[in-house]
């Protein structure tokens, strides 16, 4: 417990993680991974057919690639690191010091994406005839930059799930290379290739006027779109596999859905996206035909293709988060910042003793419901709010209503058996008594109290 803790009430710290997690990966693996790629295959088959409204088409997109990556991209980029460095202090220096080189090449190949996406944008007009070839090339060499980068950092967030041999012998290639590393990065390359041709199909309906022109367009895409729809199904039940059983019994529960609601979505959803991909590349004049009519069902369609490639994007980041529950690092450190080596040690000496920036460092008579407070922020807030205004199942001021002190006590001091995915409760019986005590109190209070608390930040 070496960091001050980070709290944000009403939303909480984990949902501030995802947000910026799923605005992060819709921008890196739909626009910047699979939309070079699209782009490269675009002004490929340009080429090929020699297609000069194909090619001025491919420009376009990529203006609006470039834009998207190089400004909201390269934001939300800087801002998951910080946020995920605010609310899980000691998990980033952890992983700091596993994967230093790593995170450096990943910043090289980065600023080397940058460069060579700038030079594809604005060479595009100037290298024309005998030197579209290099002009190509130049694109390939942005879209090989771009998979490097998920390439890398696919290994530092699958070690986070599974450690692999990291835990026993400390080597950093274990650690990247661990048992989750492969079939993640399979599976987000070709979701990554399903973003980028929902986009383009949608960005083609709304902006093309000449119907034969989105029917080439279309017919590029929907390739693309089929092919990454197989390998998605092929590739997800491979990540399904290597994930470990107690992570793969979480993953509907991780989902918030029924599981008729996350069947329906998920295997009914690949399935339309499957079928719309084959009308697209057999029919696709159905989908590009002029007229008001059809240019709403074109247009609905391709919202639809994008709509579940988006919300895919946000399970799978809700998932990730939550299968490796009780852990942030699994086997290694609890999702509340304490690791599993230091249990023993504050099981005997207290929570709060420990805890270098807490303002109570033990329970007294006449301060037990502070003292409850403080070592519910450091054990329990890194997860759970006592308000939410969106979800009741983390609303504790909701879920805690008519339950006792001694309940509350027994039943936090079993949590983890009752509830695997629950660390166990760390810290002197004393503090645990302090801990029943404040929480309750909670239904009570109202929806800025926490006791005296501040409604969130950094509390020290």
């Amino acid at each position: 417990m070496e960091f001050p803790v980070f709290t944000l009430d009403q939303f909480g710290s984990g949902s501030l993680i995802a947000l910026v997690a799923i605005v992060h990966v819709l921008i890196s693996h739909g626009a910047a991974v699979g939309g070079s790629i699209m782009v490269v295959a675009l002004e490929t088959y340009a080429m090929k057919h020699k297609d000069l409204e194909m090619d001025d088409f491919a420009h376009r997109l990529l203006k609006y690639f470039f834009v998207v990556t190089t400004a909201v991209g390269a934001l939300t980029g800087v801002g998951i690191w910080l946020t995920t460095g605010v609310v899980q202090p000691a998990a980033i220096g952890s992983m700091l010091r596993v994967f230093f080189w790593f995170w450096f090449t990943e910043w090289i190949v980065f600023v080397s994406e940058v460069v060579f996406i700038l030079l594809y944008y604005f060479t595009w007009p100037k290298l024309t005839g005998a030197k579209k070839v290099l002009h190509r090339n130049i694109g390939i060499a942005y879209a090989v930059s771009s998979w490097l980068t998920m390439t890398l950092i696919t290994g530092i967030l699958a070690f986070m799930l599974t450690p692999g041999a990291w835990l026993s012998d400390g080597s950093r290639w274990d650690a990247f290379f661990n048992p989750t590393y492969l079939p993640s990065l399979a599976f987000r390359t070709f979701l990554a290739l399903a973003l980028a041709s929902g986009f383009t199909m949608l960005y083609t309906q709304i902006t093309v006027r000449k119907a034969e022109l989105r029917a080439r367009v279309l017919g590029v895409a929907s390739r693309v779109l089929a092919g990454a729809g197989v390998m998605m199904f092929l590739t997800g039940y491979w990540y399904y596999q290597s994930v470990p059983g107690g992570g793969r019994a979480l993953i509907q529960w991780a989902t918030a859905l029924s599981p008729q609601q996350f069947d329906l979505i998920n295997y009914g959803g690949i399935f339309v996206v499957f079928l719309f991909a084959m009308v697209a590349i057999f029919y696709p004049m159905r989908l590009a035909a002029s007229g008001r009519i059809n240019r709403v069902i074109g247009v609905t369609a391709s919202l639809l293709v994008m709509a579940l490639a988006v919300f895919y994007v946000g399970e799978i980041e809700m998932v990730r988060e939550s299968i490796r529950k009780p852990y942030v690092i699994s086997g290694y450190m609890y999702a509340n910042g304490i690791r599993v080596s230091d249990v023993e040690r504050l099981n005997t000496e207290g929570i709060l003793p420990n805890a270098r920036f807490s303002p109570i460092q033990q329970v007294t008579p006449g301060q037990e419901i502070e003292a409850g407070r403080e070592v519910f922020r450091l054990e329990c807030q890194s997860c759970h709010v006592l308000h939410n205004f969106a979800r009741q199942r983390r609303d504790l001021a909701f879920r805690l209503q008519g339950w006792n002190e001694t309940t509350i006590y027994n039943y936090v001091k079993n949590l983890h058996q009752a509830r695997a995915f629950m660390p166990p409760f760390v810290g002197t019986d004393q503090e645990l008594r302090a801990l029943s005590k404040f929480l309750a109190t909670v239904p009570t209070q109202g929806t800025t109290a926490t006791a005296g608390s501040p409604a969130g930040g950094i509390h020290e």
